[in-house]
């Protein structure tokens, strides 16, 4: 009889141990998705300071080439031709400029409610893997491996940044400052602040973004 109830625990015993690697699998799999909505979201807020510093270079330095151009970019960036890029001219009809730039806005803001509501659901379901692995007695070591992630997000932040100045570089030099969950990533460009927001996840601040401008303090305009 002995014998027979230490084989029969045998396959309760396994059962058990796959169920806490799959449940900790699918924490890892939630952390990393929420990695990736937070990237997306980083992206968004870029996207928009990018076209927003755009407007602003059209109305200060008041270039000769046609404003459509900078219409029809902003429109390919509400279909979600993110990658779209434009050389911004004269600044006329400024009125289409701002219909064509609201509708952008509206379509990141939806975008960015979509990103949320999907992090709110990953939320739950990593809180009722915490309430089922502490249940089972899952083993931290296996659990905290989700936190290995962080450097490689850190790593993509970073890259991130030091991407989005090369995106003028034929208009004008600015630095960019992104502050995530306490951390900093910047480019190695010195100025001061032109623009400055932050960043916003299911409604809390998690960091700040800023745009760093040099000023050329003999002229005192901004140098370009």
């Amino acid at each position: 009889m002995l014998l027979g109830n230490e084989m029969s625990d045998f396959p309760v015993k396994d059962i058990q141990r796959e169920a806490q690697l799959d449940l900790s699998r699918a924490k890892v799999a939630a952390a990393r998705n929420y990695d990736n909505i937070l990237l997306q979201t980083v992206f968004l807020v870029l996207a928009g300071t990018m076209i927003g510093l755009a407007v602003g270079l059209v109305t200060r330095r008041s270039v000769t080439s046609p404003i459509e151009a900078l219409v029809q970019a902003t429109q390919r960036i509400t279909e979600g031709e993110f990658s779209s890029r434009v050389h911004v001219n004269n600044d006329v009809e400024l009125g289409q400029l701002g219909t064509s730039f609201n509708r952008m806005t509206d379509a990141l803001v939806d975008h960015i409610d979509e990103l949320s509501n999907t992090q709110r659901e990953l939320q739950q379901q990593a809180q009722s893997l915490d309430a089922r692995l502490r249940d089972l007695h899952c083993p931290q070591s296996v659990v905290g491996t989700a936190e290995q992630d962080e450097l490689s997000l850190s790593e993509r932040l970073q890259a991130l940044v030091e991407e989005i100045p090369k995106v003028w570089a034929d208009t004008t030099e600015f630095g960019v400052q992104l502050v995530v969950d306490q951390q900093r990533f910047h480019t190695n460009s010195e100025g001061d602040f032109l623009y400055s927001s932050p960043i916003t996840v299911k409604g809390q601040v998690v960091g700040s973004l800023a745009i760093i401008h040099p000023f050329d303090t003999t002229t005192g305009d901004w140098s370009s």
